[in-house]
This record gives C-alpha cells, sequence and structure tokens, in this order.
C-alpha cells in the first residue's frame, strides 16, 4: 500500500510557503489555509468493479466477498473519525456501479450521494444495506428469521460481540454482471458529476422494481442529480475498486464519446508504460479528461474530480513483498508469477490515478487491508480538501 503524490506535493507546498512566510501577513496566508469550520464535506463516488472478476480470489478469498466486507469495515471507521476528531467534517458518498445491460454499456447509480456527518449518521446503515441482506439468499425453513437476523446485523458493528459473519456471507447484495466496462462507466461518473442526462445509467430498471436496479433517487427526471453545489466549495473524487482488467469491447465506443468531450488527444493512446497489453483501454485518459477539466459549467470555478484506484489482488515475491507496477513492471513474472495480461492491467490502474487521475494507486489483497486503504484514501482527500481550497 503506497501513497506518495499528493504527500510530496503538500510537503512542497509547505516548504514555498515557510520560504514567502517573511513577506506575507495573517490575511496572505489564510488564502493558502482553510479553518476546519470552512471546509465542506468532500463528494467521494465510489467506483466499483462488479464484473466477473471478482469471481476470483486474493488471500483465498473471492474478491466479491472482499469488496463487500471492505466497505462495511470502512463504513464502521466511519463513525469512529468523529469520536477521534470533533472537527471531521464527514464525506458525501455516492456509488457506481457497472450496468448489466449492453445498450449501452456503462455504470449505474445504485446509491445517490448521502452525506456521513455524524457518528450516528443514517446514512451510514442506508450505504451499509446496499452491502448485505439480500433477499434472495434466505431460502427454506428459518430463511425469514435468518433475513430478520441479517438486517438487523446491519446497524451493527463488524466483529462487535453476537456479531455473526455467517449471516453476510452468500446474502452480498451488490449487483453483479459480466461485463467490465470500466472507461464507460468513467463517463458515465462524469455525466453524474455534471448533472447531465444519463446514457446507461437507467437502463436496467429502478430499485423500486428490482433489487438490483439504479436508485431513482440519484436523478430529476433523465439528468443525474450533481453533488456539485454552487453554495459549498467542496473537491470532487473518485475512488475507484477494481478487481481485473477492462472490457475490450468498449474501447471504440468510449474513444467516441471521449473525443466529442475534447478530451482525445494527438499522440493517445497514453502510454502505460513497461507493459502495453491495456494501453487500448481509454479508461487512463477519461481519468485525465477528468483530472484536468471543468467537469460542471453550471457551478463556478473549476470543478474537476481527481482520481483514486485500489487495486485488489496479491502477488508475491519469495521475500513476501507485495508487487507494485511501479517498480517491479519488469520482474512481474519471474519474481512474482504474474502473466503478462495480468500486469498490464495493474500498469493500466496505475496510469489511471496516480499516473495522470490527480490521485493515487493503492493495493490491497484482503479485506481488512482493503478496509485501511479506503481510509488511508480518505485521509489523503481530506489533507487535499482542507489544504487546497477553491
Amino acid at each position: 500500500m503506497k501513497l506518495s503524490g499528493l504527500h510530496t506535493l503538500t510537503a512542497l507546498f509547505a516548504a514555498v510557503l515557510a520560504v514567502l512566510s517573511p513577506s506575507l501577513n495573517s490575511a496572505d496566508i489564510d488564502i493558502f489555509r482553510t479553518n476546519s469550520e470552512n471546509v465542506e464535506a468532500p463528494n467521494v463516488l465510489f467506483v466499483l468493479d462488479n464484473s466477473a472478476n471478482w469471481n476470483s480470489n486474493s488471500s483465498g478469498v473471492t474478491k466479491q466477498q472482499i469488496m463487500h466486507e471492505a466497505l462495511f469495515k470502512f463504513l464502521d471507521s466511519m463513525k469512529q473519525r468523529f469520536v477521534d476528531n470533533p472537527d471531521f467534517v464527514g464525506i458525501n458518498i455516492g456509488i457506481l456501479v457497472y450496468s448489466s445491460g449492453n445498450s449501452p454499456k456503462g455504470g449505474k447509480a445504485i446509491q445517490t450521494f448521502l452525506k456521513i456527518e455524524s457518528a450516528s449518521s443514517s446514512a451510514i446503515d442506508t450505504i451499509k444495506a446496499r452491502l448485505y441482506c439480500n433477499e434472495d439468499a434466505f431460502k427454506g425453513s428459518g430463511a425469514a428469521t435468518r433475513e430478520a437476523a441479517c438486517n438487523a446485523q446491519l446497524s451493527s458493528e463488524w466483529g462487535s460481540v453476537g456479531f455473526d459473519e455467517s449471516l453476510f456471507y452468500g446474502s452480498e447484495n451488490l449487483p453483479k454482471t459480466n461485463n467490465a466496462p470500466m472507461a464507460l462507466a468513467f463517463n458515465e461518473a462524469y455525466l453524474w458529476f455534471a448533472g447531465k442526462p444519463f446514457q446507461a445509467g437507467q437502463q436496467d430498471g429502478s430499485q423500486d422494481d428490482v433489487v438490483d436496479g439504479y436508485d431513482p433517487a440519484a436523478f430529476n427526471g433523465d439528468n443525474y442529480i450533481s453533488p456539485i453545489d454552487e453554495l459549498a466549495c467542496a473537491n470532487n473524487y473518485i475512488l475507484f475498486i477494481s478487481n481485473g482488467g477492462p472490457d475490450s469491447g468498449e474501447n471504440n465506443v468510449a474513444e467516441s464519446k471521449l473525443n466529442a468531450l475534447g478530451g482525445v488527444f494527438a499522440g493517445d493512446p497514453l502510454s502505460t508504460g513497461f507493459h502495453t497489453g491495456e494501453e487500448a483501454s481509454w479508461l487512463d485518459e477519461y481519468a485525465r479528461y477528468l483530472n484536468t477539466n471543468d467537469i460542471n459549467d453550471q457551478e463556478d470555478g473549476k470543478q474537476n474530480v481527481s482520481v483514486y484506484a485500489i487495486d485488489v489482488f496479491e502477488a508475491l515475491n519469495s521475500a513476501g513483498e507485495q508487487y507494485d507496477p511501479l517498480t517491479d513492471a519488469e520482474d512481474y513474472k519471474k519474481e512474482f508469477g504474474l502473466t503478462k495480461p495480468d500486469a498490464s492491467k495493474h500498469a493500466l490502474m496505475y496510469n489511471a490515478s496516480a499516473g495522470v487521475g490527480g490521485g493515487d494507486y493503492l493495493i490491497a489483497s484482503d479485506a481488512d487491508a482493503l478496509a485501511a486503504a479506503l481510509s488511508d484514501v480518505i485521509d489523503d482527500i481530506l489533507e487535499k480538501n482542507s489544504f487546497l481550497p477553491r
């Protein structure tokens, strides 16, 4: 697990301020520093890889199970943040997954943006309810009793007294699909932040009618309800949890849509370094576009979106060290036992985040590591949100 880019930037910025401080009065310095009372909760869109990729294992457990458990534990940790830090402003969370339909491929909003603003915030339990207790998982004698116990446990902390993990395993509730349209999911994320009409987001039906449908609260008619508020000055982020590689069948459509936005340049697609197998994917170019452009022209200021990625996999060398696509690219096979296609997927995730996405790239191999990585990203986001105000 690593977080490098923004910490380096923060240190550099602090050093510049130290040099300039003799010539700056307190009013000048306040331009660069915000009081916690004036910082708005950042908008964080979780983009979850719910494709067939999550049927694969990491540390002997399916990635589907790892993702669900980690998100639950992360939400538990959000409560503790308010206890540990009275100045914590909370975060505004939405969830996007891949849509099941193919006409067109893309993403769907399964959880409208909700602000977690206190340890007792109902938003925490609302999001937890998206994770477990799928009613179809409870069959046979005693099914109603087990389902009721599962739902009652959603408000508990993972591992607390009386907590029964077996009620959750097998009742995972996030919708799953065979598609992995990563770039087109980022296109749908753009539409959400921009408050524009959906393209793929409503094709699977509403949650009012189907369990695996989109959240109608994320829309006003055909338009997404953007989390960007003209009265707020919050920063915007995508937190992408990846379980594998993209669907190559999306490339031509993704390029066309990005080109229409002005996001395709001479020399594209971008290089992914030593491993070029996924260079044809437009995921990293979409991340670059989101990070460097004003994606909501209805609001004042530049409303860009920075991208973080957490790559869920395990590949260890003989010393027990985890593969890192930045430093270990040439040793992918001999030292870490990876195939070239797998190494290419990890190179793409790095490029779409730490490379050109304005965020950072982390690796997690099990639920606890993923929950910790999610918290590390939020730490970094909060630091950036307060240190670099609009």
